[in-house]
Order: C-alpha cells, then structure tokens, then sequence
C-alpha cells in the first residue's frame, strides 16, 4: 500500500505526520525528537482524525464518521519505532515513492508497513450493490438506471411536481421554480433525475424563529440547511431571499443539494445516490463545486460565495482545465472530478493529496488545537501556480503581460480569505520566475 504524506503539525504538545494511501484513506504517525516514527492507537488515531472533518453543517447536519484502519497500522500494546529515513517523505508529486525493497520491518514484530514501488491511478466506485442486503448505492449518473426506470426528466417535469408538492408553500414553490429556470438554461446536459424524486416529497420547513433553525443547521448564523437523510430544507421564515443578497444564494445553494444527493427506500432497497464516493468524500469540496456550480446559474457577477476559501481554489482549477465543467459535478462524482485533474496534469492519484491538504489548511484556520507551518501549504500553490500559468502564460507575451497573469491569480485566490490563513502572496511570484526559468520564458526577467 502507497502511504504519501500530507503534512506535518503539532497537537497537544506532540509532532504528527498525516499520511494518505492510495485509495485515499487517512493515517498518522507521530514523530519523536529524534525524527523517528512511532506507530499510534486506534483511540489516538480517530482522536487526530476527528481533527480534520470538515463540518457540513449546511449540507447536513447528521454526522456520522466511520473509520476503517488496516490491521498493519496497529499493534496491540506495543509501540513500534520506525526511521524517519526509510519510510515515506515529501508531498511534491509523482516519484516520492519507495522501492518495495525498503519494506520496514522491526525487531519487535513481524508485522510490516510496506510501501509499493509504483503508484496507480485512481480506481473510482460507481455503484454497490446487494440484493441478500437490499441496498443500492450509485455514485455516478451513468449507472442511475440501477435505481430509475426512467431515462430523463423534463423542465416541465420539474415544474409539474414543485407545484404538487404540497409540503411547500408558494414562497419556496415559486423559488424553487426560478432555480429549476436557471439551472436548466446553465446546464442543459444535466442529468435531473435525482432531483426529480427528491422534488416529489421535499419538504421546506419554516422554522419560527433562528433558534430552532439553529437546532438543525448547528450553526446561529445559517440561513437555510438541507438534511438529506430526511430530504427537508429547514429555513427561517422571516428570510425573503431577495435575487442579490447572501440568503438568496443560500437557498438556491441547499436547492443544489437536492441535485445530487438521494437518500430513500425504493422497492425494499435502500437507496443511497450521492457525489461523494468511497474514495473521495470531502464534504468541503463537495460545498464548494455545488457553490460555484449554483453561482454560475445566475444571471448577475456573485464573487462572494459560499465556502469562499475552497471555491477560490477549485473555481481557479475548473477556470483552467478543459476535461470538466460543473455539469459534471451533477452527473458524476468527486472520484470522477479527481480522475479528471489527473488526466489533464499528467500525475498518478495527485488530485486526492490536494484535495486533503486544502481541507487541512481551512480546519488549521478553524482550530485552535493544530499548529501548522505555512510553509506545509506550498504543494497546494505549486499545483495551483502550473495549472494556470500553463493556461494564461505563453512565449509571446510581454515580462510585464505575464506578471499581470500572477497578480490576477494572486486576487483570486485570496479574494475574502483572512489574512490569518496566512497566505505567502510573494511566493506567486517565486514560484513565477522559477517556471520561467524552467519554460525557458522571458529570457531578460527583471
């Protein structure tokens, strides 16, 4: 199994590194002041863990964490020492892997962390299936027919059933027609199938005051939040959701969720039909794809969005690359977003490692318990950096036209980010000089 580490932090007075395997699967690893390793318990395990779930409050607000380890990791009632030297380093892309040779062994069990000479690609989940179980879980559009007997849905389709839907009144009947308007224009080859079912018994619950919105949201600043276990939309009824203002986002935002996200009994099955997968579930990138894919749908500039930091991030890459669009955020999954940026970068199951450590960097934000060097955040910059550089610079633009291109990336991605994220601005432009460097660009750089 190929372990590449994420970053490196501290945590009630003790240095961990954070590792994620190939089929995306976070492990920890503490280091001693002697830049060994030692191998953790299961409770310390899930104690570190817990610390880098990004909360989706506004998506949902049941939280229910599962935690698979593999039996190598742990050794009951033994610490097991390891060197920094012969196990894994760095997070700088393709070739940071061990020969199987190096397999680490020690002197007090047979037990092995054995790391593989190469990398695969990622393997993305499209369904599970199990007729003795009676469930159905599908993660991409393409197999949906696993669950629907029907191949496509209609805007009037749409419409038809928001207005026979009687759990929701003609305030949300008539914003939720706007919505289907906006996102049928946007995007016409969406598949809307999930959304038709959940349209037939969403509910939007008007809460009667911000407290009781706050009990499911477990925020006290939400505006609206969509539970998918119960397929409901709990929102305050005092909320006017006016086109330009941060609740109208906000709403069309949980609208989105019901795009992509099913939870029901269907025929004795029970039915799970979602964008996160096996492999790759990060809530926060979930939010922000359905933020930039909402935001898109408008007919006015809306820079400040939901999950701003994330979105700044993916909004940058989706600008860039040109084997995705926010279509497929609808009809597939976050693996498939994963396998995407793969294939247009050239690396082997890199996407994941960036994915990780953004929701690595916004948690350090959050959390007062984790002590991070900002320094651990270049892989991110780097990533970002030749993705667009590779778009908006070329040979036959001018020194200062090129560094326009930076100063342009720069704003973007810290447009509303606070400063205390601590974000290197000057580390654009280093970063800048070294590609003109390597590109051969610019031969009279100043």
């Amino acid at each position: 199994m190929i372990f590449r580490k994420i970053v490196r932090f501290k945590y009630d007075k003790c240095v961990y590194d954070m590792f994620i395997s190939n089929n995306n699967k976070r492990f920890f690893l503490q280091v001693d002041q002697n830049g060994n390793y030692n191998y953790l318990s299961i409770e310390k395990l899930i104690e570190l863990d817990s610390l880098f779930i990004s909360d989706g409050n506004i998506m949902n607000a049941t939280k229910n964490k599962i935690f698979n380890f593999s039996p190598k990791a742990f050794i009951s009632d033994i610490l097991v020492t390891v060197s920094l030297a012969t196990i894994l380093s760095g997070c700088a892309g393709k070739e940071n892997v061990i020969p199987s040779n190096n397999t680490v062994r020690t002197i007090q069990t047979d037990i092995a962390f054995e790391v593989e000479d190469q990398e695969n690609p990622l393997e993305l989940t499209y369904y599970n299936q199990s007729d003795q179980l009676k469930y159905k879980y599908v993660y991409d559009s393409d197999y949906a027919n696993i669950v629907f007997d029907y191949d496509s849905v209609s805007p009037e389709m749409l419409v038809e059933v928001v207005n026979s839907n009687s759990k929701i009144s003609q305030k949300y009947k008539s914003l939720l027609i706007e919505f289907i308007s906006m996102i049928t224009k946007t995007y016409p080859n969406a598949d809307l199938r999930i959304f038709y079912e959940n349209l037939k018994s969403l509910e939007v619950v008007e809460c009667e005051s911000k407290r009781d919105l706050a009990l499911h949201t477990l925020a006290i600043d939400s505006y609206a939040c969509y539970v998918r276990t119960e397929n409901k939309i709990y929102v305050a009824n005092d909320y006017e959701y006016q086109k330009g203002t941060w609740e109208y986002q906000v709403i069309m935002h949980e609208f989105g969720h019901a795009l992509r996200t099913l939870w029901q009994e269907r025929d004795g099955y029970k039915v799970k039909m979602q964008v996160e997968d096996p492999v790759v579930k990060q809530v926060s990138l979930a939010e922000a794809l359905n933020s930039l894919f909402v935001v898109k749908a408008f007919d006015y500039d809306e820079r400040d969005i939901a999950y701003q930091f994330q979105s700044n991030y993916y909004g940058t890459i989706l600008e860039c690359i040109d084997n995705y669009d926010l279509t497929d955020y609808v009809n597939h999954s976050l693996g498939y977003f994963a396998q995407k940026l793969d294939e247009y970068t050239g690396y082997v199951n890199y996407a994941t490692t960036i994915f990780e450590l953004v929701d690595v960097q916004y948690n350090d934000y959050h959390s007062d318990l984790i002590e991070i060097d900002p320094e651990e955040y270049k892989p991110i910059y780097d990533y970002v950096c030749d993705i667009y550089f590779s778009k908006y610079i070329s040979g036959d633009m001018s020194y200062d036209d090129a560094l326009k291109v930076v100063d342009d990336l720069v704003e973007k991605l810290l447009y509303d980010v606070p400063e205390d994220y601590h974000i290197n601005k000057d580390y654009f432009y280093e970063y800048f000089r070294r590609y003109c460097e390597k590109n051969a660009l610019f031969s009279m750089t100043r």
